[in-house]
């Protein structure tokens, strides 16, 4: 899509740095906004859908647009050339219990694999500065907020099930 600015529909925010955690819902002082309207699809090519979209961005037959949508995504998911289609879900301890199950089915030993954390600050830095670095670094919340698993469980044939994996 192309955007022509300004207008009223579509948003794009150029944020300050970020010096804490944003848990409010406004923007924070500082914050530029300039608004756009989309008005070209470039990259879907089946004017059906593009005006199932419209429809639903405009909320406009949304009824009939969210009909047509179960009615084309609601049928089985085929395999071809022994890849299955990757199954989206909205919690990982869905995608663990999917994962968990089919990795069982494969034949093998399981191997566990562990991941470790590490950071690598500039080793020009004097040592105070780079100890320091490394402290504030491992105190960031980014360490909280990982999704990463500790441990994965892998057998020879299995690739990630819940995101598109191989069968058989």
């Amino acid at each position: 899509m192309t955007a022509r600015a300004p207008s009223d529909n579509v948003m794009s925010c150029q944020l300050p740095p970020i010096e804490r955690r944003i848990t409010e819902g406004r923007l924070p002082a500082g914050t530029f906004c300039n608004r756009g309207y989309a008005f070209q699809v470039f990259r879907q090519a089946d004017p059906e859908f593009v005006a199932v979209l419209e429809d639903i961005r405009w909320a406009r037959n949304t009824q009939r647009a969210v009909q047509t949508l179960v009615d084309k995504c609601a049928r089985p998911l085929v395999a071809k050339n022994g890849v299955v289609p990757t199954k989206l879900y909205s919690r990982n301890a869905d995608v663990d219990a999917v994962n968990a199950k089919e990795l069982a089915k494969l034949p093998g030993a399981v191997a566990t694999f562990t991941g470790t954390d590490d950071i690598q600050v500039n080793p020009e830095l004097p040592k105070d500065l780079r100890q320091e670095a490394e402290q504030r670094l491992w105190r960031a919340e980014f360490w909280k907020d990982c999704q990463a698993a500790k441990t994965i469980d892998l057998k020879v044939g299995g690739q990630g099930f819940a995101r598109g994996g191989r069968v058989g």
